[in-house]
């Protein structure tokens, strides 16, 4: 299950920022194993310029945009390299920024440490294999 949440400067084009979240959703689905397009989420965090820094300090004329991807075991690492490329790739074009302005964070959680439904998802072995 990857979890995409995007944080980006309040005010961009919501054309914009639906087809960057549709080519995000591709991007994990063609890249990574076991990823179908139903388990794929996408959330945009809108946030007011004032409210970003850069070392501290507002970025003049530019605005960085920070990705948090979260993803369940059963991947492997040269994959999640190739989908965290792909993804950098698809925000800085689709929202006409330079590279170094994506930061990407990914966490790899264990199966025990997401619920869907109400219940814990098993990613081990199914009964009966």
């Amino acid at each position: 299950m990857p979890f995409i949440e995007m944080t980006v400067k309040k005010g961009l084009s919501a054309d914009r920022l639906t087809k960057c979240m549709k080519d995000l959703t591709n991007d994990a689905v063609e890249t990574l194993e076991n990823v179908a397009l139903r388990m794929v989420r996408v959330t945009v965090v809108e946030v007011e310029e004032d409210y970003i820094r850069v070392g501290g300090e507002k970025p003049v004329g530019r605005f960085p945009v920070s990705i948090y991807f979260q993803l369940g075991p059963g991947r492997e690492k040269p994959s999640i390299m190739k989908c965290m490329d792909r993804m950098v790739s698809t925000v800085s074009t689709d929202l006409s920024i330079p590279k170094e302005d994506v930061r990407l964070y990914i966490n790899l959680i264990e199966g025990d440490q997401l619920a869907i439904g109400g219940k814990l998802k098993n990613f081990g072995p199914k009964k009966g294999n």
